[in-house]
């Protein structure tokens, strides 16, 4: 594990040897590799894991017998021509960063699919059917879709079901470690004036959102802030005392880990908001990377597939493209956990600046 959640300067280099260091068995190397850690099952999970497991499956079948998107859609508007479904669709429901609406386009997809070859096994298809209906189960931020981002729909439903969260914040304090009065200061802030009306319904979104998190017991999670996230002035100073007492408090918590990125730290022009899932092996999700740039958010996944025929597909080229930024964003978050102070510096620094804040 990394070396401020040991408390070290230095990245612990035992643990990238295979070893472990010596901390709470509670937690999950950035790299993937893990010691034990288990939360409670999730009794509200909604469509965000269904709908992710969905998408890679039906690719998958769908290239087991080597047709395209545009393939498959032609072939549903030949056998149904009064409801098509069109190519961005299936890429869609594929990539499953949304609510899947109707449940049974994935029945008129498996129909084609078998219609030309794919060998699906009763209680294969019944499975699937499952998985289907539960990836159209509302979630919160369906709830508040007329004003969350489009882009931000998946981040919300995942986070309730990863087992571990990696975040890195350059411009403002991670939303759920917010205070409910820094939410209110800073969330008009970041909106255009013709969006302005929607702050309220967004600030409401952002609270129950930290709600949330903290009542089912947050996955083990390590956030870094840049300093200047921190020192920049949002509402009053008396907003950011509260908020700065109020990341002291979580950084107590057994499975919250606070850590601040000082002055001096390099390589983090590429990203203004990141977060990585890893989820539960049971699960059966591969790592997401959430890349939030010039207000604009972004999934990376590393691909799965490492078959040696990969090489001859046409969007082998496309996947090493998205597995490279995968990496590059993985290795930035690295730089910056090297950069940044340990526990107790952290801490140093944040009672430091509360008694600044409190004394402006």
């Amino acid at each position: 594990m990394w070396n401020y959640l040991c408390g070290h300067i230095s990245v612990c280099r035992k643990f990238q040897e295979g070893g472990h260091c010596a901390m709470s068995e509670n937690a999950r190397a950035f790299d993937g590799n893990a010691i034990p850690f288990r939360r409670p099952e999730r009794a509200d999970a909604t469509w965000g894991i269904a709908a992710t497991l969905l998408g890679m499956r039906l690719r998958a079948l769908r290239e087991e017998v080597d047709m395209t998107q545009r393939k498959v859609s032609d072939l549903i508007a030949r056998s149904s021509p009064r409801a098509p479904m069109s190519s961005s669709k299936i890429s869609r429901i594929e990539i499953g960063d949304r609510r899947l609406h109707n449940p049974e386009d994935v029945a008129v997809i498996l129909d084609v699919l078998e219609a030309h070859g794919l060998k699906l096994s009763k209680p294969e298809r019944k499975g699937l059917m499952e998985t289907a209906r539960n990836a159209a189960v509302e979630g919160l931020s369906d709830t508040y879709r007329d004003v969350a981002p489009e882009w931000m729909h998946r981040l919300i439903e995942l986070t309730s079901r990863a087992e571990s969260l990696f975040s890195l914040e350059t411009s403002v304090v991670p939303g759920l470690l917010q205070t409910d009065d820094y939410t209110e200061a800073i969330t008009p802030s970041t909106l255009p004036k013709r969006l302005l009306g929607h702050a309220p319904r967004l600030i409401e979104l952002r609270a129950l959102r930290r709600k949330r998190y903290m009542q089912a017991g947050p996955p083990e999670s390590l956030y870094l802030i840049k300093y200047s996230a921190l020192e920049d002035l949002v509402g009053t100073p008396k907003v950011m005392a509260e908020q700065v007492r109020q990341l002291l408090k979580y950084d107590e918590h057994p499975n919250i880990n606070v850590r601040v990125v000082p002055r001096g730290a390099s390589g983090m022009q590429r990203a203004s908001s990141m977060t990585r899932l890893v989820f539960f092996e049971h699960d059966g999700l591969p790592d997401i990377i959430y890349n939030e740039d010039q207000g604009r958010g972004k999934y990376w996944t590393l691909p799965q597939d490492k078959d040696k025929d990969k090489a001859k597909d046409p969007k082998a080229k496309q996947e090493k493209e998205e597995a490279s930024e995968y990496h590059e964003l993985q290795d930035l978050y690295q730089e910056a956990m090297v950069q940044a102070l340990g526990r107790e510096d952290t801490r140093k620094y944040l009672s430091e600046l509360l008694r600044w804040w409190e004394a402006v």
